[in-house]
């Protein structure tokens, strides 16, 4: 996993790729683009799932980081490669400059996080993680599961 980002990722890597290569290949880009909707249809519940325990986390400001992990919080679908399969992240790319490893920091994924004080460059303080991530994507990672094979096996006995 990049450092600067959070993610899980149910993969069938080279077998997906190849499933939507052979779809394409009998003419039947359809069924891979129905396959590729169903998964990524069935990975999306969690996303606003991850962006309310994220809107969860006590903040002593006006919750700007809060609002900033909300919005890069995503489900991405690669159907190439070794990559190929569905990823749910908190993507640190999409943070502001000098942000992009805090979703890291705040799952705890990184050992410490330590900032300066508002105003004041001298001191620094360490800030507590508070993980947001992991537990969401426990709880639902089975259903989550159920629902891409239940998709894949739909689509199998349609060829």
């Amino acid at each position: 996993m990049p450092e600067r980002d959070l993610e899980i990722e149910i993969r069938g890597g080279a077998q997906l790729e190849r499933i939507i290569k052979a779809l394409k290949e009998v003419g039947d880009g359809g069924l891979a683009r129905e396959l590729k909707s169903g998964l990524r249809k069935a990975a999306r519940p969690m996303v606003p799932k991850v962006r309310k325990a994220i809107g969860q986390i006590p903040s002593n400001h006006d919750g700007t980081l809060r609002r900033e992990m909300k919005a890069a919080t995503r489900v991405q679908f690669r159907a190439a490669g070794t990559q190929a399969g569905i990823t749910l992240r908190v993507d640190g790319r999409k943070m502001p400059s000098g942000k992009k490893s805090l979703p890291a920091y705040m799952e705890g994924s990184k050992p410490r996080w330590r900032h300066p004080v508002y105003g004041n460059p001298n001191v620094w303080r360490q800030q507590p993680s508070r993980r947001f991530f992991a537990p969401v994507v426990a709880e639902f990672g089975a259903e989550i599961q159920h629902d891409m094979n239940a998709i894949a096996e739909s689509i199998a006995k349609r060829l």
